[in-house]
């Protein structure tokens, strides 16, 4: 405020962004520190700066999608409140062992399908061949949004490339 001034400062957006619980992609579904500490932020900030907005978490819509009616579930309860919902976009779809251990009987193609100590398949992110990728997962987060009954008057995407990795192939090619 002191540098730039309270009239350009109040314009500004702040993202508290979390990482996830378990190898800093999925999360557990465990959001009660996440939302305390993101409240105690909004109202310090808001009793400063009343017009800025304040908004998190950074969901990952297609890693993460499963702990995003828990998430919406607790933001309702706590009555936290959000001023913008931020997600990261990378065009990758979530397969199951269990997908790809049917796909490889069916195309009789021998692959070893992955699962964990609890017998559970494992999980993989592959390159998504839908064009519309983008506009089908805002798609999805609003509906989910407006069935949940929270007020998150916007979205913002805060993360988006065509690959989430940063040695993949096609980063720095003309692709």
């Amino acid at each position: 405020i002191n540098r730039y001034g309270i009239n350009e400062v109040e314009q500004w957006y702040f993202e508290f962004w979390k990482e996830g619980d378990l190898d800093y992609v999925f999360w557990s579904g465990k959001f009660d520190k996440y939302l305390n500490t993101f409240q105690n932020y909004y109202n310090i900030i808001k009793e400063i700066i009343p017009n800025a907005k304040i908004g998190g978490p950074g969901f990952n819509p297609e890693v993460n999608i499963k702990w995003f009616d828990e998430f919406l579930k607790q933001v309702k309860i706590t009555g936290t409140k959000f001023d913008f919902l931020s997600i990261s976009i990378y065009p990758y779809e979530l397969i199951e062992d269990s997908k790809s251990e049917k796909l490889n009987k069916k195309n009789n193609t021998p692959q070893k399908t992955l699962k964990n100590e609890e017998g559970e398949y494992l999980t993989h992110l592959l390159p998504s061949k839908d064009r519309n990728y983008s506009k089908v997962k805002l798609n999805k987060i609003r509906k989910i949004i407006k069935a949940s009954g929270v007020n998150i008057p916007e979205i913002h995407v805060t993360e988006y490339n065509s690959s989430i990795s940063h040695r993949h192939p096609a980063n720095d090619a003309t692709f």
